[in-house]
């Protein structure tokens, strides 16, 4: 199946139990533990106000920083780097250019948001947040709730499709084999 623009052709997203590729399985459980922890970012957030630091002793919103940090941190510093030194390359030797640019792309732009959102955490995790840190932390995180729900999409409905269409099961199993030893 070729597509001319793989982001104008959405296919139906796929249940992880139907990803018959390696690296799409991969790809998509690391999605699916992403949007889990922004879910429960986005919802602290609509909870406390952006004027209204959370209590530095919230347990709730310290175990949300966590998740945050090292979801973040692991998306930005090897799913991003993985997709963008094996995964987007393999596709361009399929004639498959266009998702790699796009993607990546909206990869330097979350990395930026996420880059900030992880060092206020950070920051917030050893000293709690004030009145300007946590605002600043309220508008970033929405921002980067936003930017990675977006691109998460695009991945499932567009690029583990894509990977599931043209990569054979020898390119599949050493693309997966690389991702594991990236870890």
């Amino acid at each position: 199946m070729e597509l001319s623009c793989p982001l104008c052709t959405m296919p139906e997203i796929k249940s992880p139990m139907q990803h018959t590729s390696q690296i799409a399985r991969l790809l998509h459980d690391e999605h699916m533990e992403e949007v889990a922890v922004l879910e429960r970012l986005e919802g602290a957030l609509q909870k406390q106000k952006s004027t209204t630091p959370p209590a530095t002793d919230d347990s709730f919103m310290t175990g949300i920083l966590i998740d945050l940090i090292g979801n973040t941190d692991t998306q930005i510093n090897q799913h991003f780097v993985f997709e963008e030194t094996f995964l987007f390359p393999k596709l361009a030797e399929c004639g498959e250019v266009g998702i790699g640019m796009v993607l990546a792309s909206e990869h330097q732009a979350i990395r930026e948001t996420g880059t900030a959102v992880i060092a206020l955490a950070r920051a917030a995790r050893e000293n709690g947040f004030n009145a300007d840190s946590w605002h600043q932390f309220h508008q970033l995180a929405g921002e980067l709730i936003e930017w990675v729900i977006s691109h998460v999409q695009k991945e499932e409905m567009a690029l583990l499709p894509l990977i599931e269409d043209i990569l054979d099961e020898k390119a599949d199993g050493d693309l997966a084999q690389s991702y594991m030893a990236s870890r």
